[in-house]
């Protein structure tokens, strides 16, 4: 998708509209095919932190890369961790109340993007801009050919990754990984619910403080382990 529409900030702002119908419809949901079908929605569309992350290896430099990947991965991470308990407090009030946050949450980033975030810069050697009289009429026949080419470099990134047995063999493995990754996650919710006595408020408190023992086990046990274990290597 974004070879055809050229600029990463639509993929993100198509992802923010499909999310936002999708939790618009949990909201309205009366069946549980209504809020099946919303699930699929969500999935085929909302790819934020997949055109966030390529929108922040384009703009950042080799030097700064790291750091700008971490701050992404670290503000994705904190919206994670307090909108469980957000959700839980939301779900206290009323049952429809933490879907319609949620819609409003995507209006207003799809305003702060529209507002805030510039274009994607060109990809190399899609060229600059042009001077002369003739330039608005080159610009576009230039901006016209990159259709096709877009087109046509979608459709050999394609073939290359659908063609090597060794890539499909791991495309099959991540996606079966999520899968069962997701079906233990309900069942470990619906396992706690009835184990604990949980109602949906006290789970996203639950979930909330076992994101941050992870994220603390991650920075204070884990990196050190691996620092470790490098210095040890070496």
């Amino acid at each position: 998708v974004g070879d055809h529409l050229e600029d990463r900030r639509s993929v993100l702002l198509l992802s923010f509209a499909g999310a936002a119908v999708s939790y618009a419809m949990v909201g309205f949901a009366t069946s549980v095919w209504l809020l099946a079908a919303s699930r699929v929605v969500v999935g085929l569309v909302k790819q934020t932190m997949t055109s966030s992350k390529a929108m922040t290896l384009q703009w950042s430099s080799d030097r700064t890369r790291a750091r700008a990947i971490g701050l992404t991965s670290s503000a994705a991470t904190f919206g994670w961790v307090a909108g469980s308990s957000v959700t839980g407090i939301l779900r206290g009030l009323s049952p429809s109340a933490p879907s319609a946050v949620a819609v409003s949450l995507y209006a207003v980033c799809a305003s702060l993007v529209l507002s805030f975030l510039p274009l994607t810069p060109p990809r190399p050697g899609s060229g600059g801009g042009g001077g002369g009289s003739g330039g608005g009429s080159s610009g576009h026949t230039a901006a016209s050919a990159t259709k096709p080419a877009a087109a046509r470099g979608f459709r050999d990134k394609a073939r290359r990754v659908f063609g090597s047995s060794a890539i499909a063999r791991l495309l099959a493995l991540k996606v079966g990984y999520g899968l069962v990754a997701r079906a233990a996650g309900s069942l470990q919710a619906s396992w706690e619910m009835d184990r604990f006595g949980l109602d949906v408020s006290r789970l996203g408190y639950l979930t909330t403080a076992k994101a941050l023992g992870t994220a603390a086990f991650s920075a204070l046990v884990a990196g050190r382990a691996v620092a470790a274990g490098r210095e040890a290597a070496a």
